[in-house]
């Protein structure tokens, strides 16, 4: 990256994003346009420079919050560093746990395992399971002969009758509880945390 830079004070009046020179500049008095700019070039007291950015964010929680400037002038090499800080504890806690919300859910669609066999479980998948399940009910209530062919995420298909069904419905509907216990508990130990390190290590646990 490079820039045009006022060196006294430090700042950047014009940002050039790219990783080649660029093939023109514009200088801070929108009027006079440098073609095949060469590093160091002045005018008016701005310099054309080389730009870097260094960002280390020590954790996903961090917020950027302004930047610190050094400039190199044998190099022509402007340094710019970001700084980061913590957010208030509410803040990182409450962001925390949206992103296992997230994470929660992903994993509640992500499927389920009945007789070995891999199944959908998004929402309309979970419909399809409440609806079956009722009928199955139904048709033992009324001793009434019921089967249903699903199709598995593999879309093999399986043949269930009533009991299997209801089964199946036990397992899908078992499943999206344990997820949503096991949010629910990393929802508590996020509560219980108190630096961004914490929150950011319990985030790593899940990959959330």
């Amino acid at each position: 990256m490079y820039a045009i830079i006022s060196t006294d004070p430090l700042y950047i009046a014009a940002n050039y994003g790219n990783d080649n020179v660029p093939p023109y500049i514009i200088w801070p008095d929108k009027v006079t346009i440098t073609a095949k700019p060469e590093l160091g070039m002045t005018l008016d007291g701005y310099t054309f420079v080389n730009k870097i950015v260094v960002s280390s964010q020590p954790t996903s929680l961090h917020v950027a919050d302004g930047a610190t400037l050094s400039y190199d002038a044998n190099t022509f090499t402007l340094t710019e560093t970001i700084n980061f800080v913590e957010p208030p504890l509410p803040i990182m806690q409450q962001a925390a746990k949206t992103r296992i919300l997230e994470w929660r859910t992903i994993q509640q669609d992500s499927g389920f395992t009945f007789t070995n066999v891999v199944f959908q479980s998004d929402p309309l998948s979970r419909t399809n399971i409440e609806g079956a399940v009722q009928m199955a009910i139904i048709a033992n209530m009324s001793n009434t002969a019921y089967t249903i062919s699903w199709t598995a995420s593999d879309n093999s298909q399986h043949d269930m009758d009533a009991n299997t069904v209801i089964e199946f419905g036990v397992t899908a509907a078992t499943t999206f509880q344990y997820w949503h216990s096991q949010a629910l508990d990393l929802k508590n130990q996020i509560n219980a945390a108190n630096t961004a390190n914490s929150i950011q290590s319990i985030l790593d646990s899940v990959n959330a």
